[in-house]
């Protein structure tokens, strides 16, 4: 699959946006999680960022973690999204720049 619009990573059927978003670069990733971020009133995207982390300290499974995320995104972002799977869509794009960066900052050391 081309390079995804916003359109798509909002409207795709959940098996695909999945599929496509591992294959997807990490800069991509971070642009699309940036532009819905910003879409739903966020200002500081590193801030979030700073926030959700914290937020997942001693999360053991990664289902509570993303939970977690969600949770965090809708208590944090001022513009409710109007489709309810937005904040999902978004925590499964944030979790997966998590798990990179992680595991990229792991293997530097």
């Amino acid at each position: 699959m081309s390079k995804l619009s916003k359109n798509d990573i909002i409207t795709l059927n959940e098996a695909e946006l999945v599929a496509a978003l591992k294959l997807m670069p990490d800069e991509e990733l971070e642009d699309h999680a940036f532009s819905l971020v910003e879409e739903l009133g966020g200002n500081d995207f590193g801030a979030l960022m700073k926030l959700i982390m914290t937020a997942l300290e001693g999360q053991q499974s990664n289902q509570k973690r993303y939970v977690k995320i969600q949770s965090v995104l809708r208590d944090t972002l001022p513009n409710k999204a109007v489709m309810s799977d937005i904040y999902e869509r978004l925590a499964t794009i944030l979790m997966l720049i998590l798990v990179r960066k992680y595991k990229q900052i792991l293997e530097t050391k």
